[in-house]
């Protein structure tokens, strides 16, 4: 899709404060420090260097702001879980990250990424039900499901549909590209453009 391939890279920003100032509708990607957001943003721009991928979790320390073809904003926000860093960095992720919430008027929904090969974290399980609490729309992207068999995948997909509670999800695979496409079409569909 189009706006896909003219993402681009806006700025980063520590808090979202610092946010570009616009009025273009907002989708966020969420997930865990080694899900693949990464991986997710560039497989959707058809791009292998947008996104700054890193072999250890926990890159993405800033709220990263890309422009969606001129149509809509995506912000890629960071990790949680097991990332190599200190306590301190941490509750400063999740203070970000609330504020984020509190503060976002332009956000339409958030991409909730899950790795498709296990149970969702308890991490997880927190980001959605602050979500569901915050009556905040999201879709659920469970990646990785390229690593799976077919037994595997039909367990991923039963429990994709559990954990999404009644919203839209997706088993998809940024490394292959699997189902990026009906991705890009549930974002635009989300974003209302």
């Amino acid at each position: 899709m189009k706006i896909f391939t003219q993402m681009q890279f806006i700025k980063s920003a520590a808090q979202i404060e610092q946010a570009p100032v616009t009025a273009l509708p907002w989708i966020c990607m969420a997930g865990r420090s080694n899900v693949g957001k990464s991986s997710l943003i560039n497989k959707l721009a058809n791009r292998k260097r947008l996104a700054k991928v890193a072999a250890t979790p926990g890159k993405t320390a800033l709220l990263n702001f890309y422009d969606l073809g001129g149509l809509a904003m995506l912000v890629d926000l960071p990790g949680y879980g097991f990332a190599n860093v200190s306590k301190a960095e941490k509750a400063r992720w999740g203070a970000m990250m609330e504020n984020f919430f509190a503060k976002a008027a332009n956000l339409k929904a958030t991409c909730l990424i899950i790795d498709a090969r296990h149970e969702p974290s308890r991490d997880d399980v927190d980001m959605r039900d602050y979500l569901l609490a915050r009556d905040l729309p999201f879709v659920v992207l469970c990646n990785k499901i390229d690593k799976l068999n077919a037994s595997q995948k039909a367990e991923a997909q039963s429990r994709a549909e559990f954990f999404a509670a009644g919203n839209p999800y997706v088993l998809c695979s940024a490394e292959k590209g699997t189902a990026i496409s009906d991705v890009q079409a549930l974002v635009v569909e989300l974003l209302g453009i």
